[in-house]
């Protein structure tokens, strides 16, 4: 397990790995730049923000592509008689999808506190709150990996060329994401943690009441059941119906 998740991280790293240094360079420039006015400053501190607002983004799309650019004509084969079992296979794209996330998000919320200080002056640490809020993103993340993942995985059942599996993957995925998020609202709903607002009138549309949230702990705790599920259709999928020609 161990093994494969060193293989898969190194080789994830060494395809992308100029993508990483662009987006560490940009924090290593935000920090370094002296907090003072001049054009020059104002330059760098611009240039650094651009390149952080573009590559760490680019980077949670690379977690989220690295969930269905394996199993290709080439390697499929070779990746399909690994003597490892399908749940620590998909574990080790899991482990590498978070990882990912979690080192893109917390660079670009470290950019944007570097980038609040040489504007303002002001140095604010990380707090809970920055954590918490982190941590509820790099679950939706997840969420979203692990819907492409079972997509692709699907699409892949079913004998699709690679071709027609990414098409199939990117839509089925697009229902299946909007199919949670209506679940999950529903959840929160059906546990009186949401209320929404109400809409009356004939000619005139009118709105009553205003949307309130006072917990997000259903939408967490579904999404970890959702994730749960499609990890585990996922796996099973890739143990008994994934086959190359």
């Amino acid at each position: 397990m161990l093994n494969l998740l060193k293989w898969n991280f190194l080789d994830f790293f060494h395809r992308n790995i100029w993508m990483f240094i662009v987006a560490a360079a940009s924090l290593v420039l935000m920090a370094v730049v002296p907090n003072t006015d001049g054009f020059t400053n104002g330059l760098l501190v611009f240039s650094s923000l651009v390149l952080g607002g573009i590559f760490f983004p680019a980077c949670i799309v690379l977690a989220l592509y690295q969930c269905f650019s394996w199993l290709r004509h080439d390697s499929a084969l070779m990746e399909l008689s690994l003597p490892v079992s399908a749940w620590k296979q998909m574990l080790s794209r899991v482990i590498i999808a978070v990882l990912v996330n979690v080192l893109a998000c917390l660079g670009f919320l470290v950019l944007m506190i570097l980038f609040y200080r040489n504007t303002s002056g002001y140095y604010n640490a990380l707090t809970i709150e920055h954590w918490e809020t982190m941590g509820g993103l790099v679950l939706f993340l997840l969420l979203g990996d692990m819907t492409v993942l079972i997509s692709y995985m699907i699409s892949r059942s079913i004998g699709l060329t690679r071709l027609w599996s990414a098409l199939i993957t990117t839509m089925l995925s697009t229902i299946l994401m909007i199919a949670i998020a209506v679940f999950i609202v529903y959840v929160m709903i059906w546990t009186n943690v949401l209320m929404l607002p109400t809409f009356s009138g004939q000619h005139i549309i009118t709105m009553n009441g205003n949307l309130n949230i006072t917990s997000f702990v259903p939408a967490i705790v579904t999404a970890v059941w959702v994730i749960l599920l499609e990890y585990l259709g996922s796996s099973l999928l890739l143990k008994y119906s994934i086959q190359v020609d």
